[in-house]
């Protein structure tokens, strides 16, 4: 069996729901869209510790000079079972109000 790639792209809405379809032990990577400086931090999150292992966390470097630029962040995943994660977007300070963006993976493994 060959380990494929699999990638998601956040497109830009406030709240989604990704479905995917991949292979056992096979890599997922996940891009999300980011304000560097503006104080949101995106918080990649599992409720089952055995679904996948994060592989890496890449925010590339911004531009030091411009607050808020636009970046991204990619998550690069293997997929162990099937599974839920979760991402959300927020002020680690303002735990009390909802995330300015959430985004779920529902990740289905085929043959487990």
């Amino acid at each position: 069996m060959t380990k494929k790639t699999h990638f998601v792209t956040q497109i830009p809405e406030s709240h989604q729901l990704v479905l995917i379809n991949v292979d056992r032990l096979d890599e997922l990577v996940v891009t999300v869209k980011t304000k560097h400086g503006s104080g949101y931090v995106w918080k990649l999150e599992t409720p089952d510790n055995n679904f996948c292992m994060l592989l890496g966390e890449h925010i590339p470097s911004q531009n030091k000079d411009v607050c808020g630029e636009e970046g991204v962040n990619v998550y690069k995943l293997e997929i162990i079972k099937s599974g839920r994660l979760f991402l959300t977007n927020r002020r680690p300070f303002e735990t009390d109000k909802e995330p300015l963006e959430s985004i779920e993976v529902s990740v289905t493994v085929l043959e487990e």
